[in-house]
């Protein structure tokens, strides 16, 4: 786990270590664990803190420094065209927020 940048990450939101644990159902202490690198969240936790920061676990755990991964989504608007940088970033933001909207439903 990259502890900074989930620090950068939450402060960026401008939360508190509590108010962070509180979205994802973790102590304070946790998340404080999290972020000086004492501690490492579990798997289910780890994914908690990618959906809620909206970001793959891969940037959390500092193997990429692409927040949203690279999708590798191949999208067409007809035959043998690719989507154009725009369309491809509307569909992204869509995808995100449908993530959003999951989100709000599971009380996040």
């Amino acid at each position: 786990m990259d502890g900074q940048r989930l620090k950068r990450l939450r402060k960026e939101r401008n939360l508190t270590q509590q108010q962070l644990g509180e979205k994802i159902f973790v102590s304070k202490v946790s998340i404080s664990g999290y972020e000086s690198g004492e501690r490492t969240p579990d798997t289910d936790n780890l994914g908690k803190l990618a959906d809620f920061f909206e970001v793959t676990t891969d940037y959390l755990m500092g193997r990429t420094d692409d927040p949203q991964g690279n999708l590798n989504i191949s999208f067409s608007r007809g035959k043998d065209q690719d989507m154009s940088e725009e369309e491809l970033q509307e569909a992204i933001d869509i995808w995100k927020a449908i993530k959003r909207q999951r989100k709000d439903r599971e009380g996040q």
